[in-house]
């Protein structure tokens, strides 16, 4: 039976009250009528001794496991740094660093140097770190590990109070997503130094949210994630459009999803030419796309990442940043780079968001001159860039823009 007063807390501090009470009350159906039940007749067959026994020993198995595979890695430390921008002053990068430390079969990710917290809401709670690093334990360790509280016995995380990844009440937290990506790089450069595997570049990272009214008053919020590119790494380019390890490798919202739900119309989704950070692999496109908006509305999101694009790794290139643009083209157009708030939109006008784009790995000298060529021609790259950052010669560029012959 719903809590009255809990449900009107949390309606009262929503956008979207419907669409909150109905996310949790599907939930909470889900885990009443089938995962109560299921647990009810595990335990009814086997007994409850048995069943809570068999979940410690699964939780101690992976423990077991972790503990085997960090005591092969060096003692030591091994730092990571990444840099997101302060929306309150458009100048000033925020450091997010971590420490790697390997002792014995323990590994301790110490986050403790990290910047202060900042007045914009591009803080981040503890919670999201943790989960973000028990996730890259496992990946660097063994994918099929059981995902349970045995991480947290072989991995603890550290953090110093009053920092970006430990703000204190009440500093904001609302674009906390935008911080989680480059969260997301530092772990995974840390512990691919302790481990002694090849680095991964970093990735890009963008969002936006429109919100508005539709027929008959009722509010709407259009958040989307738009997960660009991830970062290449010795051995293969970065990916484009997946989204990252943190967002649960959410895909993007589609067009018809878009237009069937709010009001408005894009009228472009594309990849940005020249965009992924050049490298011998190459680092994952920034996407672009037009939104054309149907009534008055409020524009908020961004990039994070405008005075420290993603890294690249290895000799590769950084990503470029992101981009918003209003009304592109026009004699009122206005760009703005970094994160913005509460801009205001009005019937007809045009939304151009383009996002970031990840690192690259490697010298580009150095990358497949067929792969240089599958670049071009795909349009990923320009002939510009396959003369003067990948060392093409302009015959190759010419070859491979060249019609082929049709076979009759």
């Amino acid at each position: 039976v719903p809590h009255k007063e809990t449900h009107q807390l949390l309606r009262s501090n929503s956008r979207t009250p419907e669409l909150v009470i109905g996310d949790l009350g599907a939930q909470a159906g889900a885990l009443w009528s089938i995962g109560a039940y299921r647990l009810k007749n595990l335990m009814d067959e086997y007994g409850q001794d048995s069943v809570t026994d068999a979940f410690e020993q699964i939780g101690l198995r992976t423990e077991a496991r972790v503990r085997q595979v960090i005591a092969q890695w060096k003692d030591g430390v091994y730092e990571a740094s990444g840099f997101t921008d302060d929306i309150v002053d458009p100048n000033k990068k925020l450091r997010l660093h971590v420490s790697a430390i390997v002792n014995g079969d323990r590994l301790t990710l110490d986050f403790s140097q990290t910047d202060p917290q900042s007045l914009g809401p591009i803080n981040a709670r503890p919670p999201f770190t943790r989960g973000m690093a028990y996730y890259a334990a496992i990946a660097m360790i063994d994918p099929g590990i059981p995902n349970n509280f045995g991480l947290a016995r072989a991995v603890d995380c550290v953090f110093g109070e009053g920092t970006v990844l430990n703000p204190t009440f009440p500093t904001p937290v609302g674009f906390y997503s935008m911080t989680l990506s480059t969260v997301e790089d530092i772990i995974f450069e840390a512990i691919s130094k302790a481990a002694g595997k090849p680095l991964v570049a970093h990735n890009a990272s963008s969002g936006m949210v429109v919100m508005g009214t539709v027929g008959g008053g009722r509010r709407y919020v259009q958040y989307e994630l738009m997960m660009s590119g991830n970062g290449a790494y010795d051995g293969g380019d970065g990916w484009t459009g997946t989204g990252h390890s943190w967002g649960g490798g959410s895909k993007l919202t589609s067009v018809e999803i878009l237009e069937s739900e709010f009001d408005v119309e894009l009228r472009n989704f594309s990849l940005v030419s020249d965009s992924g950070g050049p490298g011998e692999y190459r680092g994952g496109l920034a996407l672009r796309r037009e939104y054309v908006i149907q009534q008055p509305s409020r524009y908020a999101g961004g990039s994070p990442r405008n005075l420290s694009p993603a890294q690249g790794v290895g000799g590769g290139l950084d990503g470029i940043a992101g981009a918003v643009t209003i009304n592109p083209g026009s004699p009122d157009e206005q760009k703005y780079v970094g994160i913005i708030s509460n801009v205001m939109l009005q019937e007809g006008d045009v939304v151009r968001v383009e996002t970031g784009s990840a690192g690259g790995a490697g010298d580009p000298l150095k990358r497949d001159r067929l792969r240089v060529m599958n670049d071009l021609r795909n349009g990923y790259i320009s002939p510009q860039s396959a003369v003067a950052t990948y060392g093409l010669s302009e015959e190759q560029a010419t070859q491979a823009l060249s019609p082929k012959p049709e076979v009759i």
